[in-house]
């Protein structure tokens, strides 16, 4: 259960903000921090969705 709010399941928050950064139609930093703030996500979950969309990946060998 989540800290924040016990009726939630761990990471429902992290869903919501990946289904609302989807709808967006272009994940941006700053569409990251909206989502973060508007889904509490925790800064470790913050980190995870700037890896995930905004770093490019390393080619491979």
């Amino acid at each position: 259960m989540s800290a924040e709010n016990p009726l939630l399941p761990r990471g429902e928050e992290l869903r919501k903000a990946l289904r609302w950064l989807w709808e967006q139609g272009e994940i941006t930093g700053k569409t990251i921090e909206q989502a973060s703030r508007q889904y509490n996500l925790s800064p470790l979950e913050e980190d995870f969705l700037i890896r995930k969309f905004l770093q490019k990946k390393e080619p491979q060998d």
